[in-house]
């Protein structure tokens, strides 16, 4: 697990400030689907790709 704001960062997080666990949710969405709302969309941003596909979140 690495920390990072932007981009890849290869300073590692201290096991100290690591948490217990956490959720990973991975959305697969068809490459006509996620070219059309490229255009409608800003997929640097979580929420609008959220609501673009109506996901449940």
């Amino acid at each position: 697990m690495s920390k990072t704001t932007n981009g890849w960062n290869n300073n590692s997080v201290p096991l100290a400030e690591r948490p217990n666990s956490f959720i990973l949710e991975i959305f697969m969405i068809e490459m006509s689907a996620a070219n059309k709302a490229k255009i409608d969309s800003d997929f640097n941003d979580y929420q609008a790709v959220v609501d673009y596909f109506e996901l449940d979140n």
